[in-house]
């Protein structure tokens, strides 16, 4: 998974749900919703005009910011933004676990678009291993709910947007950069003995 391009067009990829978590997570929710519709409409038009096509993750990520953000406006009451991340993360979470089992896994698709050619079907080991990064990146949202859960139910709202601040971004950042090192991660498994068929 450590394509070509480096950590910049992945970014691009997913730069709109990036964008509205961080800004959301710190509170600035129509701020959030702004940047995100202005980012999709540029990249759209830059994608258009470049023939780059819309690869599956930017679809995803963009499509699922613009549907939260239309939540977001939706969510008239203090009582429903105070719970605005926990459901954010549990989308983000049953999106990625149905991304894991179908023909292709969210993880696979977003390799073969970046490198340009499909990953051969007999290589079981590392379609499998694909299968759980993308089931680790369902794990990682999924646990950022119950926290931010925890938070909404035991801190001051003001207290938790300072946390989900650090805590959301930082950790974003964190499995992002481990999938940059997917390739690594691989071949550590590989020497565990794990995913060796047909790798």
């Amino acid at each position: 998974m450590q394509a070509r391009g480096g950590i910049v067009p992945l970014l691009m990829e997913a730069g709109g749900i990036i964008i509205f978590a961080v800004l959301a997570s710190m509170g600035y929710t129509r701020l959030a919703i702004a940047a995100t519709v202005a980012f999709v409409a540029f990249d759209a038009m830059r994608r258009v005009r470049g023939h780059l096509g819309m690869p599956r993750l930017w679809v995803l990520s963009n499509g699922l910011a613009l549907v939260l953000g239309v939540v977001d406006l939706s969510c008239a009451t203090p009582f429903l933004f105070r719970y605005e991340s926990v459901f954010t993360n549990i989308v983000l979470a049953a999106a990625f676990a149905l991304g894991a089992f179908g023909r292709k896994s969210i993880v696979q698709t977003i390799v073969e678009e970046r490198q340009g050619m499909p990953i051969s079907s007999d290589r079981a080991g590392l379609l499998a291993f694909f299968r759980v990064f993308t089931l680790l990146w369902s794990g990682y949202f999924m646990l950022k709910a119950m926290a931010y859960l925890w938070m909404a139910v035991y801190l001051t709202p003001e207290r938790a947007l300072a946390i989900r601040g650090t805590l959301g971004t930082g950790s974003l950042v964190a499995m992002i950069l481990l999938g940059q090192r997917g390739a690594d991660v691989f071949r550590l498994c590989r020497r565990m003995g794990v995913f060796r068929q047909g790798a």
